[in-house]
């Protein structure tokens, strides 16, 4: 009876691994679109163990809240979204903002990508943007949506993941992102 629980409970926790998150109709997906008012948007942020992350209520644009990220020590700290509406298509830019609450600037970099794998840098699009102290607000054109070298147009049909990435950070790093959203 005891292996029949465990073999039920193994086949229940599948279940739900397999069918949890956004499903493919884009009706299940909310829209890009984050405002960080709301624990429910962190189950849509992927997260590693050389970032920490949680709502604040610090230098927030849009609401009450922001959502507060510390980068440890690492070649490449980053949040990913990949849980979202991945047509935009009826969309022109990508507009978020971040407050740097460091005394010098720093590079945060962005990548999309438009395919499941995780693509070369030759074949996304990746840019490099500087965060003076203080609020920054960050604007990317979709014509501007092309991959690093090749310059292919991203396909805004199918768009697979944003990631915001330090690199080589050597000490802990913490920013406020708020406000992500499509126009």
């Amino acid at each position: 009876m005891a292996r029949y629980s465990y073999q039920l409970f193994i086949l229940t926790l599948l279940v739900i691994i397999v069918t949890g998150g956004c499903k493919r109709d884009k009706r299940a997906c909310p829209d890009f679109n984050f405002s960080f008012e709301d624990d429910k948007e962190l189950e849509l942020i992927e997260w590693q163990c050389k970032e920490l992350f949680v709502l604040s209520d610090s230098f927030a644009v849009d609401g009450n809240k922001s959502l507060k990220v510390t980068f440890y020590p690492a070649k490449y700290a980053n949040i990913i979204f990949k849980r979202f509406n991945k047509n935009w298509r009826s969309y022109n830019n990508l507009y978020f903002h971040i407050y740097n609450p460091q005394q010098d600037s720093l590079f945060i970099i962005v990548k999309i990508k438009d395919m499941e794998i995780n693509p070369p840098y030759k074949n996304r699009y990746n840019n490099k943007f500087l965060l003076k102290p203080g609020m920054n607000k960050l604007h990317i054109p979709f014509s501007q949506l092309k991959t690093s070298i090749t310059e292919r147009a991203l396909n805004l049909d199918n768009i697979k993941g944003v990631v915001l990435f330090l690199m080589n950070v050597k000490e802990p790093v913490t920013l406020y992102f708020d406000r992500f959203y499509l126009q």
